[in-house]
């Protein structure tokens, strides 16, 4: 898999087609084969009801055609798609801040309501029916479709007591929902469409990393264990909602040493070091589409976008994907 991130139409009911397309057209240039996309960036076309439980009820107009016409577009630009369903942006206010209003809804009203329905057993059962089913419905057995991302940045949304990581959204989880959410999307993805391959991205960082910077691990799961399958089993009782693939992020910039790079180890030696089930594949989910610069006091990092690939082909890992297609297109780099 190599391919863009491309976020530039995070709101299937608002579809930019023609943009679509050129993001299409120039990633087949370039020789990509799969597209990542952030069509649910922020949770904007999830619809709600009114009232204290303000449960999703649906998806916006249009948004479930808007997909599959998508993905029709990368089958006729022969790429695939891995589809987003949810990103660290369902908890974040973003820009303008948490009293900003995007598409009539102040983000801290959106942030509230997703929050609700990723941390509540009713929030999550009318996620589940309300939006999920629909999405795999409507995408069902695509020719184009390489699979679903569950959630993207998983980090940035869980409490500090369970977190190594101290950058947070503004509302956040405790790791068991977390756990409990990512267990459940995945069970019901895989129950409709068996076989799919089903992902959630994290970010490296170790307890000896910790220790390193002057911190402490205590009770804390280094965040490449909270995907287990025995740990999403345990947290929302599904024995299906487990992932084919392991995926990551890493940026040289705030990467914690080489230790965090797939791109210095092959795919056996990083499971190994990482603790992961080495019987599935592993993909780099964003990396710089610049490529790779030098981590300050820790050089051994810097490659160029053509040689960080080959160093990923070479190390047997799955591949990855650059942030992001806009950067490629607006400013025309190759």
């Amino acid at each position: 898999a190599a391919g863009y991130v491309y976020s530039g139409t995070a709101l299937l009911s608002r579809f930019d087609e023609e943009a679509f397309v050129a993001m299409l057209a120039a990633a087949k240039a370039h020789g990509q084969t799969v597209i990542r996309w952030n069509c649910f960036l922020k949770g904007l076309d999830l619809v709600f009801s009114p009232g204290p439980e303000e449960l999703v009820t649906g998806i916006r107009r249009g948004a479930l055609a808007a997909l599959r016409r998508g993905l029709d577009l990368a089958s006729e630009h022969g790429l695939l798609v891995q589809v987003v369903l949810a990103t660290a942006h369902f908890l974040r206010c973003g820009w303008g801040g948490c009293e900003h209003t995007l598409m009539n809804v102040k983000n801290s009203e959106r942030v509230r309501r997703n929050h609700r329905m990723m941390a509540t057993a009713a929030g999550l059962q009318a996620y589940l029916d309300n939006v999920v089913s629909p999405v795999v419905a409507a995408v069902g057995r695509h020719a184009s479709l390489f699979g679903f991302l569950v959630l993207n940045e998983g980090y940035f949304l869980v409490r500090p007591q369970d977190n190594l990581f101290t950058f947070l959204a503004d509302e956040v989880l405790s790791l068991r929902e977390l756990r409990r959410y990512v267990n459940r999307v995945a069970g019901r993805i895989r129950r409709l469409l068996p076989g799919v391959l089903l992902s959630a991205s994290l970010k490296v960082k170790t307890c000896e990393q910790q220790e390193r910077g002057g911190g402490a691990c205590g009770s804390r799961i280094p965040p490449l264990q909270w995907y287990t399958d025995d740990a999403l089993v345990a947290a929302g009782g599904d024995p299906l909602g487990t992932l084919s693939l392991h995926q990551i992020q890493f940026y040289p910039r705030n990467a914690f040493g080489l230790s965090a790079s797939p791109f210095r180890f092959t795919h056996a030696s990083f499971c190994a070091r990482h603790a992961l089930a080495a019987d599935r594949p592993l993909l780099v989910g964003e990396f710089p589409i610049g490529g790779l610069q030098d981590i300050k006091d820790n050089p051994g990092t810097a490659m160029t976008l053509p040689e960080a690939y080959v160093a990923l082909w070479r190390g047997g890992f799955g591949g990855g994907f650059v942030w992001q297609a806009d950067e490629y297109l607006h400013d025309s780099l190759t």
